[in-house]
């Protein structure tokens, strides 16, 4: 978790949080509606991930894969 909202909630309760985020975002996509939107939004999740965790090459590179596959999903529809 960024330090930055850790100092607001504590790393548990943000975890539970995005983990219900993700959840709910993958219901979308797998919803088949509004696809381009839930890319869209997929594409940001994974864009403030990467240039939150820059210092961690496994994630960013693990990352900045699935922001582009958003990206196609977004520019597809």
């Amino acid at each position: 978790m960024p330090t930055l909202l850790t100092h607001y909630l504590r790393a548990d309760v943000l975890l539970k949080f995005f983990s219900v985020y993700e959840l709910l975002l993958a219901a979308w996509l797998l919803s088949g509606k509004y696809v381009r939107y839930a890319g869209l939004l997929c594409a940001l999740t994974f864009a403030g991930i990467v240039t939150s965790n820059v210092h961690a090459f496994d994630i960013t590179f693990r990352d900045l894969a699935l922001l582009f596959a958003s990206l196609a999903l977004f520019f597809a529809e």
